[in-house]
């Protein structure tokens, strides 16, 4: 509810996100945010980066004011996105790397298959 106190809040945001976008997803998303703001920023860098600070600011105010926000499923394509980006990144460096791009990749996949699933079959 709108007057929860603000752990509370953040305990639910922090649970419907990762609900909505599945860890594998989310820990790839945040690695390829980190690689983001550490390399040259091309303007699709900047889209991306700009699209989660406005994602992430719109969290924190839900959070932390009484107003209510929806702003997650507006996230979904910037978080693959960015999830994508370390992915590539990864597999650009070594093989070593390159190994763990493609685990990363099957538990996105994996996690999103057994999430459809869950939605098709209750």
């Amino acid at each position: 509810s709108m007057a929860a106190p603000f752990a509370v809040k953040a305990e639910r945001w922090l649970g419907i996100t990762q609900l909505e976008f599945g860890l594998p997803a989310l820990f790839l998303a945040a690695l390829g945010g980190a690689w983001m703001i550490r390399g040259p920023l091309s303007p699709a860098l900047r889209v991306l980066g700009g699209w989660a600070l406005t994602w992430l600011g719109f969290s924190v105010l839900g959070i932390a004011t009484p107003i209510e926000m929806r702003a997650s499923l507006a996230a979904a394509p910037v978080v693959m996105a960015m999830a994508s980006f370390a992915i590539g990144s990864m597999a650009t460096r070594s093989q070593a790397l390159a190994a763990v791009a493609a685990i990363g990749a099957t538990a996105v996949a994996v996690d999103g298959f057994t999430r459809w699933i869950h939605c098709l079959t209750g």
